[in-house]
């Protein structure tokens, strides 16, 4: 099952994916982002061992309620592997809300995608 998060953008889905994999990629070759994961309780070896298009789907569920805005639902990857599913359902879980997320706010505007809670 995975795990989602209702988002509102006013960067568009093709470039919160872009930005998305730069991160990925980011995440395997940086030893500060990494480092960064692994600190919020992230097993970026065993995350990264799996597509970012299997950890992280983005959505686009239409116009958003603000204008200019675009809703997104976001599906984190919860059962990527049968053992130790649960941990890494929330390595998945941390590494969009403390790392993806934080960086695509830098990226677009503090103010640039609001998520449910």
């Amino acid at each position: 099952m995975d795990e989602k998060f209702n988002v509102e953008s006013s960067a568009t889905i093709d470039e919160l994916n872009d930005a998305i994999d730069r991160i990925w990629v980011e995440l395997k070759e940086s030893g500060a982002l990494a480092t960064r994961a692994t600190e919020a309780g992230v097993d970026v070896d065993t995350l990264l061992s799996a597509p970012r298009e299997a950890v992280i789907v983005l959505e686009s569920r239409g116009a958003g309620l603000e204008p200019l805005t675009t809703a997104i639902i976001v599906s984190v990857a919860t059962t990527l592997a049968t053992s130790a599913a649960s941990g890494l359902a929330k390595m998945s879980a941390d590494i969009w809300s403390e790392i993806i997320l934080p960086a695509l706010r830098r990226k677009f505007g503090a103010d640039s995608i609001k998520q449910d809670q």
